[in-house]
């Protein structure tokens, strides 16, 4: 899962939140450079990224991307969820996505002074452009996907990954919902 999804799948408590978004921008075993809390929210977001990558959906789709993409697929697999979740939104939560990313961007930013310096690079364009609320486009998801791979040159392939999701969208619905409802479901018992 990408940032939403990751958003989403946390239960609503500011520590685990916090910690959960940070996680990719801590290196290591967190515990004691953090509180209990935020360090429970950054192994939770590991479990759910290792989760993803042992799933059955992600598995699935790497088989269907062609084979220039397949070394991406678990971006592209983020990527491409992240965008089912946030266009079906309202099959999975009450609350409007706008409320939930307005809320959740307003929660991180009182505690943007705590974020590890690579997380702060890119936060104040993740509110500035709402990236959570702008995958419900698949075109947006899409310009997303080439906008990471121009700016890691490493990634640079993975721009096409962009243009086979709007080539593509229809295929990745089951592949998604399965997903989605495996995760929620695990998630939430825990």
């Amino acid at each position: 899962m990408n940032f939403l999804g990751h958003a989403f799948l946390t239960p609503d408590n500011n520590d685990l939140r916090f910690g959960n978004f940070i996680a990719d921008g801590v290196k290591g075993n967190p515990v004691g450079k953090y509180a209990a809390g935020v360090v429970d929210g950054i192994i939770l977001h590991r479990k759910i990224d290792a989760f993803s990558d042992h799933h059955a959906s992600y598995k699935a789709l790497r088989n269907i991307l062609p084979d220039s993409l397949k070394r991406f697929s678990g971006i592209l697999g983020d990527m491409y969820f992240d965008h089912f979740l946030a266009s079906r939104w309202e099959d999975f939560s009450v609350e409007k996505l706008t409320d939930f990313t307005g809320r959740y961007y307003a929660y991180l930013q009182t505690r943007s002074d705590e974020m590890p310096h690579l997380t702060l690079k890119y936060f104040p364009y993740m509110v500035a452009h709402d990236w959570l609320a702008s995958y419900c486009s698949a075109l947006s998801t899409a310009r997303s996907i080439e906008q990471i791979a121009i700016r890691r040159p490493m990634l640079g392939l993975m721009a096409a990954g962009g243009d086979w999701l709007l080539e593509h969208q229809a295929s990745l619905g089951p592949l998604s919902a399965s997903f989605l409802v495996d995760a929620q479901g695990f998630f939430t018992k825990k």
